[in-house]
């Protein structure tokens, strides 16, 4: 089975279309959006899904352009929208790659899910990023969330997994008590620096272990941020 196919097997599943179509918020998406997004605006969200965060973005008074190419979590997210009569929000079915929207348009951008982790393609991935940036309005921000590469089985199975790149891997993961097999492109840190080649600045980083505390192994939440690259995190970027 090719990559594109488990991919899109994964997204196109009915057990993960009800998961990203459901609107919800999580615990750092919360506090995040309460932080920095201050100013009612225009967000674009890319790699959308099923429109879970945008519901929500809809309801506090944003207007939400979203873009993916799974077919099926277009359809997902615009059934919801009409169920629902959400208003201030368009899904664009499309390569998030070859998305080009108006310059300086948006005031906010989103890359969730550690969504461009599952674009099987550096070219593609920086083209993304480029693509947001220049979208961006001046001083505009993304919020992006990746996993590390360093937690122990993952490190392994990069190593193992011959893949086009040094980070690609295939994991094994359960949804709704179903397995299912998923490609990843982990970060490693010195790839972290594409955003500020490309224009970004990175605001600040926000490890998962400071909003989730069952996870930690240590009380002080500063040892989480000063080895953030051990762990999952959100990266506040601002287009300089």
């Amino acid at each position: 089975m090719t990559i594109t196919k488990i991919i899109n097997n994964f997204f196109s599943s009915p057990e993960v279309l009800k998961y990203y179509s459901h609107p919800h918020f999580k615990k750092p998406e919360i506090f995040l959006i309460k932080k920095f997004f201050k100013k009612k605006g225009k967000i674009l969200d890319i790699c959308c899904g099923g429109g879970r965060v945008m519901f929500m973005l809809s309801q506090l008074g944003f207007e939400v352009i979203g873009v993916d190419n799974n077919k099926s979590m277009i359809y997902a997210a615009k059934q919801e929208t009409k169920k629902k009569h959400y208003s201030n929000i368009k899904f664009f079915l499309k390569d998030a790659s070859e998305f080009i929207f108006k310059k300086n348009y948006f005031d906010y951008a989103l890359l969730l899910d550690n969504s461009i982790e599952h674009i099987p393609s550096k070219a593609k991935r920086l083209k993304i990023l480029q693509n947001i940036y220049f979208s961006l309005k001046k001083d505009g921000l993304l919020i992006i969330s990746l996993t590390s590469p360093f937690e122990l089985k993952t490190f392994f199975k990069i190593l193992f997994f011959r893949g086009d790149e040094f980070g690609d891997c295939i994991q094994r993961i359960n949804v709704a008590n179903k397995q299912f097999f998923l490609f990843y492109h982990y970060f490693f840190p010195w790839e972290r620096k594409y955003f500020e080649k490309i224009g970004f600045r990175i605001l600040e980083i926000f490890p998962l272990n400071l909003f989730d505390t069952s996870k930690n192994h240590f009380s002080n939440p500063n040892f989480y941020k000063f080895f953030h690259n051990l762990f999952y995190c959100y990266y506040v970027l601002q287009k300089v």
